[in-house]
């Protein structure tokens, strides 16, 4: 191993035992993982160290390429690339979250040759991961699991979570559209809110139905239908 990447990882095991975050040497295979990282991923140490990153945790399949060509671009180019992976179904606290990341390339100290990867994730917001979701024109494919409302549509489940994160029909439309990769119209967001949740939920208006529906706690229920494991990389 590279003398400085050595020197790096005894830094990291000193200082950053606790984060969340992975080093890799210019081959991908993993030199440090931080307790956090270990935690999400159930792992031990010695089930990551010296493994390659795509065997250290849970990868979709349509996410090896994307992650290899970040990864790739942050060697070569010497740059971090931001990235999104929505939604990692693992459980953070107990809930699901969305994680971005950063890869950021390591370099010696004098000729600025990359010698290796820092990846640091950190949890995102739901209604920011929405907000980049609707700026970034890539489609995102749902992982097709099983409907988890019972009183609810699957439709009308989507929308009355993303009451709460998004600012206008408009931006739900867009955000429901983009998992199904078909269009929905703010008119049909809208027809659903008033023909469908203001009966179910036996409201007249939004700012009640928004209080029925945090009552209920479909504010914190994430519709199976909004998650992926879409690695996106957002430095493009």
């Amino acid at each position: 191993m590279n003398k400085h990447l050595e020197k790096y990882i005894r830094h990291c095991e000193d200082f950053y035992s606790d984060t969340f975050m992975i080093v890799l040497d210019r081959d991908l295979i993993a030199r440090f993982a931080g307790n956090q990282y270990l935690k999400v991923g159930n792992k031990n140490l010695q089930s990551v160290v010296g493994k390659h990153i795509h065997a250290t945790a849970l990868i979709p399949d349509e996410n090896i390429q994307p992650s290899l060509k970040a990864f790739n671009k942050a060697i070569t180019e010497g740059i971090t690339v931001p990235v999104l992976i929505a939604n990692l179904l693992h459980k953070i606290e107990d809930k699901i979250q969305v994680l971005g990341a950063c890869i950021s390339p390591i370099m010696e100290p004098n000729t600025r040759y990359v010698i290796g990867l820092r990846f640091e994730f950190c949890t995102i917001k739901i209604d920011t991961f929405f907000q980049i979701l609707i700026k970034n024109a890539q489609p995102i494919v749902n992982n097709n699991l099983p409907h988890n409302d019972e009183f609810l549509t699957k439709r009308e489940h989507q929308i009355a979570f993303l009451l709460f994160y998004c600012s206008s029909y408009v931006e739900i439309a867009e955000i429901i559209s983009r998992f199904n990769q078909r269009i929905i119209t703010e008119k049909t967001v809208r027809n659903i809110v008033s023909r469908y949740l203001y009966p179910k939920f036996n409201v007249s208006n939004k700012d009640s139905l928004l209080a029925k529906l945090q009552l209920h706690g479909y504010h914190n229920k994430i519709p199976n239908s909004l998650l992926s494991n879409r690695f996106i990389d957002l430095s493009r």
